[in-house]
C-alpha cells in the first residue's frame, strides 16, 4: 500500500470510520501528519491502515507529503514575485522571520513537497540569502525558466464567465444545480460547506483565467480530485490574484461584471466570496451568483463588510501556465 499523510488543517484531526461512508461509525480519529498505509477506494474514499487500525478516510484529507515536516521534493529553480515576502523558520504566519525577500530574488523550491499551515500553503526553500531551510507561501514562487519566463497573453471574457456563473448557481439549496465536472468542496461529514472559492475559481477559468502551478483543479486518471489551496480558498485565491497581477482591489461604483467579492474581516479571515454578474449601475447594487450559500443573480447584502476585486482584461502567462 502507498505510503499517505492526514492533511488536515492545523489542530484538526479526521474521523476514520468502519465503511466508506460519512454515517458510518467513527472507529477512531487521527491527526495532522499520521502516517498511514493507504488504497484508493473510490472517487471519495481512501481504505487504510495504520497503528490504531484500518477503516475510510475521506480521500480530501490525505496526501502524499507529511504537511508537518520533511519531505523529499525536487530542487526546482524559482524566482519571488512580490515585495516584502517573508521567509519563516517553519510553514506558519507566526513562525520566526528569517529574513524578507522581493520580486526576482532567486530561491530554490522542493517541488512536490507542498506544506499546510494557517490557511495557506507553503513551499520549503533554500537560498543564497539565508542559511538552511525557509519556508514560503507558494503563491510567492514561480518557476525560474530564465528570461522572466513570460509565455504569452491570455484574454478574459466576461460574458462566458457571467454566462457559466448564471448556469451553474440557483437560489435553492442543494448541489443539483453545480457543475458535475467538478467535485464541491465537501467537510469530514460529507456535507458541501465551503464551496465558495471552488465555484468563484470555476467562473474565472470559464472566462479565460489559465490555471497555474498555485491555482489549479485536476483529477488525475479521472478518479480523484487534486486542486490547490488557492483553487478552493478564499485568502489563498486574493493573494494568487494579487501576486500575478490579475486583478486590483477597488470601490464598488468600479466594480463590473466579471469581478469578484470578498467578505472581509481581516487580510486573513474572509469567510466568503462570490462572482458579479452584472456592472454595478447608479443604485449601487451588486448582484451575484455564488455557492454554499446558494444565490443566483441576487443583490448582495450592503450591510455585510466586502471588497472587492476587479479582475483584469487580460493576464500575462508564465512558464507552467496553461488554459
Amino acid at each position: 500500500m502507498p505510503i499517505m499523510y492526514v492533511n488536515t488543517p492545523v489542530g484538526q484531526t479526521v474521523n476514520v470510520r468502519a465503511t466508506a461512508s460519512t454515517s458510518a461509525t467513527i472507529k477512531f480519529t487521527l491527526s495532522r501528519g499520521a502516517q498511514v498505509d493507504a488504497t484508493f477506494f473510490n472517487s471519495t474514499w481512501h481504505s487504510i491502515t495504520c497503528p490504531q487500525g484500518s477503516g475510510f478516510i475521506m480521500s480530501e484529507f490525505l496526501s502524499s507529503t507529511n504537511p508537518n515536516s520533511g519531505g523529499a521534493g525536487t530542487p526546482t529553480p524559482g524566482k519571488i514575485q512580490g515585495t516584502q515576502v517573508r521567509v519563516r523558520t517553519s510553514p506558519s504566519t507566526s513562525a520566526t522571520i528569517i529574513r524578507e525577500v522581493n520580486t526576482g530574488d532567486s530561491v530554490t523550491y522542493y517541488d512536490g513537497e507542498s506544506y499546510s499551515g494557517n490557511g495557506y500553503t507553503w513551499y520549503r526553500c533554500t537560498s543564497t540569502l539565508w542559511n538552511g531551510n525557509g519556508y514560503i507561501v507558494t503563491n510567492y514562487v514561480v518557476p525560474d525558466t530564465g528570461g522572466g519566463g513570460v509565455i504569452g497573453t491570455a484574454l478574459y471574457y466576461r460574458n462566458f464567465a457571467v454566462d457559466y456563473a448564471m448556469q451553474y448557481s440557483s437560489n435553492t439549496p442543494g448541489t443539483a444545480s453545480y457543475n458535475p465536472g467538478y467535485r464541491p468542496v465537501y467537510d469530514d461529514n460529507g456535507n458541501v460547506t465551503n464551496d465558495c472559492a471552488n465555484f468563484v475559481s470555476q467562473c474565472l477559468y470559464a472566462g479565460g483565467m489559465p490555471m497555474n502551478p498555485t491555482w489549479y483543479y485536476k483529477t488525475p486518471n479521472g478518479v480523484y480530485t487534486d486542486r490547490t489551496a488557492a483553487w478552493k480558498g478564499t485568502v489563498s485565491l486574493k493573494n494568487m490574484l494579487e501576486n500575478r497581477k490579475w486583478a486590483t482591489r477597488v470601490v464598488k461604483s468600479q466594480v463590473k461584471k466579471g469581478d469578484i467579492a470578498f467578505t472581509y474581516e481581516s487580510e486573513n479571515s474572509l469567510p466568503h466570496v462570490v462572482f458579479v454578474v452584472r456592472d454595478v449601475g447608479p443604485d449601487g447594487n451588486v448582484y451575484v451568483c455564488g455557492h454554499t450559500a446558494n444565490q443566483r443573480d441576487v443583490i448582495r447584502n450592503p450591510g455585510i463588510n466586502t471588497i472587492y476585486y476587479h479582475v483584469h482584461d487580460s493576464f500575462q502567462m508564465l512558464s507552467g501556465d496553461w488554459l
